[in-house]
């Protein structure tokens, strides 16, 4: 996992940071992993892996393949959090940045995201021998695009292999109620109140 600076773990200078291989195993199997860091992997995250010199952001992902996609963080995020919407069968672990706009267009109001969990607490990232880091500064979002991912995490955070809280999305741009529809109440805020 590629990270800019403000995500590194406090007083680290490396830029690559690994998923640990329990999150991945909780998840999977994936098909895909478009986000490979150059020097490779201590375990495997797909049956595929694609490293920057075989480009995951331009190589086409067949529809079939589930994806998990852990993209490289800071600049030029948004086309890779596009790619793995408009794919819409696969997990993205992104970092919780509400206020960007790739969040609201690729995550929040994108009709293939179907469910997020938000962590408790931060994921201790690895390095590239394996071992496991420090913590960074800001938490974590797993995105489900498409109903497969949805179950994914949804298993995932019942039998404790994450934690956080899921949210189910429904596709529509808002927060799925009980039984999976918006409910007929709009609640909206007055600002001259």
């Amino acid at each position: 996992m590629k990270k800019n600076a403000s995500c590194n773990p406090v007083g680290t200078a490396t830029t690559t940071w690994l998923t640990p291989r329990k999150v991945i195993a909780a998840l999977g199997p994936f098909d895909l992993d478009p986000c490979t860091p150059v020097e490779g992997m201590p375990w495997p995250t797909a049956k595929r892996m694609l490293t920057p010199a075989e480009d995951g952001l331009n190589t086409p992902w067949p529809k079939e393949d589930f994806v998990w996609h852990n993209p490289p963080y800071g600049k030029g995020i948004e086309k890779w959090l596009a790619k793995a919407a408009d794919h819409g069968h696969g997990i993205t672990l992104v970092h919780v940045r509400m206020d960007t706009v790739w969040m609201h267009e690729q995550i929040l109001n994108h009709p293939n995201a179907r469910g997020l969990v938000f962590t408790c607490g931060r994921i201790r990232f690895h390095r590239l021998d394996g071992t496991a880091g420090e913590a960074p500064p800001v938490g974590s979002l797993f995105v489900a695009y498409g109903e497969v991912a949805a179950l994914a995490l949804q298993h995932a955070v019942a039998v404790g292999a994450i934690t956080g809280c899921y949210v189910p999305l429904n596709g529509r741009g808002g927060v799925a109620a009980n039984d999976g529809e918006i409910g007929e109440e709009t609640f909206a805020l007055s600002l001259t109140q």
